[in-house]
């Protein structure tokens, strides 16, 4: 009955977004055309990137060779470019690295070279300028890639490019703002709200949107009507979680969406303005695909953390159950902790020692390496790659551990060069890369924005919650990996080593590799 209810809600929702006049959008029927238009796709900004892209994330009935053709393609020319895509136009990376991170590659490790590092060097990217910024952030945020400080410093410099009533143009010297900029920059700071100031500047983004909609719920571009402009709005309200049936987008009884259907041929192609166009299709198909993925109470079109990783270099994660080696194995100082029995499951199978043969010291922080170290033993990864960091001595113990966990993306350097491996871990940090171990194990993250936000508000100090660490936290608290769903959870505080133990197991648990 419950069932039931929710199917009938879902239908009542998505009805309201087409008055009864309006034809509902025939999204398969572009998915075909896209697929045959472009039956070889490759790094391209048009008939590339953006058509990919719309096939992974619509949930169209894609053949898997399709995307392998792709990651061929991109491969190739990867290698024959030495790593190289573009010297000034740094949106080149940015829109290889969110089709791949869509179809589950490693866009950090690319025939060995990393096409997110270009990312990463803000004075570069930011040469090109806002466009260059905004499309850098959403690559970096898609796949959690780069560290904090470079995606709150892209953040800043939205920011400071506000014009004065709110909204966002092309030109930093331009005094009117633009609807397609702006709504761009917004998807790029949907995921940043939990800061006042952003969250002050996407409301002030939101109103001017909602008052620069024409009568029919379209948008224009310099005074001309335009697909692609209705349909990077509709990508921003939708990234926000603001449904396309929100009054504040309905004009005259027109939506969004009846506006954007105006545009689609019986072909199932999109045009421009009146002709059917490539680039129009494919910025409509992702743009219809972001509504439907928060209709259907699915992760943004841009947050891929529900994303499968399908492997480095072609070769797939294989996570397998770990041998019972030491049957019976316990510490003298776990008897009375709330955490034995994970410890004694975890160190019966060699997956977490104790500091000694008697001791093992549930309440001692951990490292970085450490905890790289039992998560990849944990899932049972063979060594995948090398060194890629200068601070891990490769005399370390922990060398090939920090390498295996960097290349399958459970680990990001505190800097481009640096691992930090003697670092304290954090609870926040320890629930990100449970996230990402968990999609290695078929469990990806498939929380919704409001969501996340409902299981991180249930701690008492969630506005503590770093952004890069908010889709980990929930993630983790929504599977019960963490002991405490209530109270503080001081997520900047280092890790407890029996608290780990407790994450862990919890994940073997849930992927029945315990």
């Amino acid at each position: 009955m419950k069932r039931l209810l929710s199917i009938l809600l879902c239908t009542i929702i998505m009805l309201s977004c087409f008055p009864s006049f309006a034809k509902a959008a025939d999204t398969d029927k572009t998915a075909n055309y896209l697929i045959g238009m472009v039956k070889s796709p490759t790094i391209a900004s048009v008939g590339g990137e953006w058509t990919v892209l719309g096939l992974a994330r619509s949930g169209a009935d894609v053949p898997r060779s399709y995307f392998d053709t792709y990651y061929a393609n991109v491969t190739s020319v990867v290698k024959k470019q030495k790593g190289v895509l573009h010297e000034r136009k740094y949106t080149e990376y940015s829109r290889v690295v969110i089709a791949l991170t869509a179809i589950g590659k490693d866009p950090r490790n690319v025939s060995g070279y990393d096409l997110v590092k270009p990312l990463c060097d803000y004075s570069k990217v930011t040469q090109q300028g806002i466009n260059g910024a905004l499309w850098a952030l959403i690559a970096l945020d898609c796949g959690d890639y780069g560290n904090a400080d470079i995606r709150n410093k892209y953040v800043d410099y939205f920011l400071s490019r506000e014009k004065k009533n709110g909204g966002w143009s092309l030109s930093a010297s331009s005094a009117d703002p633009e609807s397609d900029i702006t709504a761009m920059v917004l998807t790029a700071l949907s995921r940043y709200t939990y800061r006042t100031d952003v969250k002050n500047a996407v409301g002030r983004g939101v109103a001017l949107l909602s008052k620069l909609q024409n009568s029919d719920g379209g948008y224009s571009l310099s005074g001309e009507k335009t697909s692609e402009s209705t349909a990077q709005v509709l990508v921003a309200i939708s990234s926000l979680g603001i449904s396309c049936s929100d009054n504040r987008f309905v004009k005259n009884g027109n939506s969004l969406v009846v506006a954007l259907m105006k545009y689609q041929k019986s072909d199932g192609s999109f045009s421009h303005t009146s002709k059917s166009d490539l680039m129009a299709t494919e910025q409509c198909f992702y743009a219809l695909a972001a509504k439907d993925r928060l209709m259907q109470n699915k992760t943004s079109l841009f947050d891929m953390s529900d994303v499968l990783y399908t492997g480095v270099n072609g070769k797939s994660a294989s996570v397998k159950v770990q041998p019972v080696v030491y049957p019976g194995r316990t510490f003298g100082d776990i008897k009375e902790s709330k955490y034995r029995n994970e410890i004694e499951k975890l160190s019966a199978r060699g997956i977490i020692n104790g500091l000694t043969d008697t001791e093992f010291r549930p309440d001692k922080t951990m490292t970085r390496a450490e905890f790289s170290t039992i998560v990849v033993r944990a899932l049972g990864l063979g060594k995948v790659g090398s060194n890629a960091f200068s601070d891990v001595s490769e005399n370390a113990w922990y060398k090939d551990y920090v390498a295996t966990a960097y290349k399958f993306g459970i680990v990001n350097g505190v800097s481009e060069s640096r691992f930090d491996p003697e670092g304290t871990i954090t609870v926040e940090q320890a629930c990100i890369m449970i996230e990402r171990a968990g999609k290695l194990c078929g469990l990806g993250n498939t929380l919704s924005q409001s969501e996340i936000s409902s299981f991180i508000s249930k701690y008492s100090d969630s506005k503590n919650v770093s952004s890069w660490a908010r889709s980990g936290v929930a993630y983790c608290a929504s599977n019960k990996f963490l002991y405490t769903s209530s109270g503080a959870l001081s997520p900047k505080s280092p890790i407890k080593r029996g608290e780990v133990a407790y994450m862990l197991y919890g994940l073997l648990k849930e992927a029945k590799l315990s």
